[in-house]
């Protein structure tokens, strides 16, 4: 999914269930996130920043994030739709933090966006940021039909099975927002960092993306 299809299916989630696409828990789905509750979960994060500027790449999501502003002098955000931060200088934030986001980008996009981030930290900040590494193995499925069809999966060859999963998310999925999930292993994303010129300074084990393995990255300057 590119950066264009990427903001329309985030601007249509943002129409949709907006608090339950940022904080996907599984009996909030549907609207259940009671407004209160969901900005509770947060109050840890920023409670130690005078200033926080926040970057989506939906409108629909910066609409509804200034409607629930109660910081308006402190607390800002940007429209991003973009593949990069090209309107942030270099070294502009002393604390850079992603959680649950670079999920949904493609692997390309997801390294464009790391160097990005990289770029626009200054020295002696740190930046702290979530990753999935690998998809969990599934469990075995119930009943003859679900195993024939992992069977069938099984033993097309990729040629074949790439085009038409894509096919099938453009063409059944049509009209429909959802949310891709996209991982680098954690090497990679090492790799990845140092030849940005960032310094990891810790990984440890995260579960934040379902379903999948990850890693949450500290990395500095």
């Amino acid at each position: 999914m590119n950066i264009k299809r990427l903001r329309r299916h985030w601007d249509a989630l943002g129409k949709i269930d907006p608090l339950w696409a940022n904080l996907t828990n599984d009996d909030k789905r549907g609207g259940k996130w009671d407004a209160e509750e969901f900005f509770l979960t947060g109050e840890q994060e920023i409670d130690e920043f005078d200033e926080v500027w926040g970057v989506d790449i939906a409108p629909s999501m910066i609409e509804l994030a200034n409607r629930y502003n109660r910081h308006p002098g402190t607390c800002r955000y940007y429209l991003n739709d973009r593949s990069d931060l090209e309107r942030f200088d270099d070294g502009s934030f002393d604390f850079i933090y992603s959680n649950i986001v670079l999920q949904h980008m493609r692997p390309k996009d997801q390294r464009r966006y790391l160097a990005e981030l990289v770029r626009v930290l200054a020295p002696g900040g740190i930046f702290v940021f979530q990753l999935p590494s690998a998809p969990l193995p599934l469990s075995e499925p119930k009943g003859l039909g679900q195993r024939l069809k992992r069977r069938v999966k099984a033993i097309t060859p990729s040629l074949v099975l790439v085009p038409y999963r894509r096919l099938r998310r453009e063409v059944v999925g049509l009209g429909r927002p959802r949310m891709d999930m996209w991982g680098l292993p954690e090497h990679e994303v090492r790799q990845y960092l140092a030849s940005q010129g960032a310094q990891v300074l810790s990984v440890t084990p995260d579960q934040m993306a379902f379903g999948w393995s990850g890693f949450r990255y500290v990395v500095g300057r």
